[in-house]
């Protein structure tokens, strides 16, 4: 059963994020079910929903792209814009707390970040998608990169998502790379994915190893021992062979298709995992449409249980269903389409087995 949350979006900024630092702590504010975030590509906003409530605190300092992470039990706003940041956010409400420049050192413009991860001793790991490199901002602001260039003939790999996991004891950095052409306006992806693990300690790469699928796209899902990724490949076609949704195995390496994008019956957007119930949201090959529908999937045999043709939710009429997680057993999916009162945010409470 589906129930609907509309948020108001409010056009003034409420939080004034220049006044934050690093040592101010964030005011009292009461637990959210859930943080949201949310942009009209000119500025952003940010703030908690509890049930069918939704605060969101608006402005353009949050950036005009933003994006969501966690790690290492710590909530992160990437505000992608003009100067990159990473914005620590309180993870219970949303309130903005602390603020770090994540930008590459001689860079103008975004670096487009991609993702976040937290070593334990308290530095920032963030692979950029435009420039080939991981900024790595240290707990007392020393900075260093990792060159990626050598990891594709064009000289940026793309790199996308990041997780830091302890393996035999040692904290291994585990860094998806796209490998599109980006001798094309069109970003095609020709190439085989890799993903790479770095030693936290000494930064030097261990392990390069090839996804079963092609241009992992958004976030890492860690779920069940392994690491899952949305894998569409070109958003062009449904049929590719080597797109879906990859497993990787971080103590070997290994990866494999969990479910195909055939099966799903579209290319795969992002995905989010509670036990092994996998849900994703797919997307169409209609160019400069690609109508977007929720499914969900096993995430240990791959058996679709809802699929394109028949979604949990949707099709949309566009690419308009961004923001997908679980919490409490709970789907949350966010929709960019206006109804009565705002912008919705659909929520559909997980029963028994893998029915939503």
């Amino acid at each position: 059963m589906r129930r609907l949350v509309s948020p108001r979006l409010i056009s003034s900024m409420v939080v004034v994020l220049g006044a934050c630092s690093d040592a101010e702590p964030a005011p009292a504010c009461k637990p959210q079910e859930l943080v949201v975030v949310a942009s009209d590509y000119t500025s952003s906003g940010v703030g908690g929903l509890a049930g069918t409530q939704c605060d969101l605190k608006f402005g353009t300092d949050l950036g005009k792209d933003p994006l969501l992470v966690r790690s290492r039990g710590r909530t992160f706003l990437l505000a992608r814009g003009i100067n990159d940041q990473a914005i620590e956010l309180d993870g219970s409400c949303g309130y903005p707390i602390a603020k770090r420049s994540i930008a590459s050192d001689g860079a103008t413009g975004t670096s487009n970040p991609q993702d976040l991860a937290v070593t334990g001793a308290g530095a920032l790991w963030v692979p950029k998608f435009f420039r080939p490199e991981i900024t790595i901002v240290g707990a007392d602001g020393a900075r260093d990169r990792i060159d990626l260039s050598s990891y594709d003939a064009d000289g940026n790999p793309n790199a996308s998502a990041i997780r830091i996991l302890s393996v035999a004891g040692r904290e291994k950095a585990f860094v998806a790379l796209e490998r599109l052409d980006n001798r094309s306006t069109e970003l095609p992806a020709n190439q085989t994915a890799l993903l790479v693990r770095f030693d936290v300690a000494t930064r030097k790469a261990e392990q390069v190893s090839e996804l079963a699928g092609r241009n992992p796209f958004g976030l890492m899902v860690e779920a069940e021992g392994g690491l899952y990724l949305a894998a569409p490949g070109n958003f062009n076609r449904t049929d590719e062979a080597d797109a879906g949704i990859v497993r990787y195995e971080p103590d070997t390496g290994a990866s494999r298709l969990v479910v195909g994008e055939a099966a799903l019956g579209g290319s795969v957007v992002q995905i989010a995992i509670d036990g092994t119930c996998g849900a994703a949201i797919v997307a169409d090959p209609t160019q400069d449409v690609n109508r977007t529908a929720v499914v969900l999937f096993d995430a240990s045999t791959g058996v679709a249980s809802h699929t394109y043709a028949a979604p949990l939710y949707g099709p949309t009429s566009g690419y308009d269903l961004q923001g997908l997680t679980f919490t409490e057993s709970t789907l949350f999916v966010g929709d960019r389409r206006r109804g009565d009162g705002g912008y919705p945010v659909h929520r559909f409470p997980r029963l028994a087995g893998c029915r939503v």
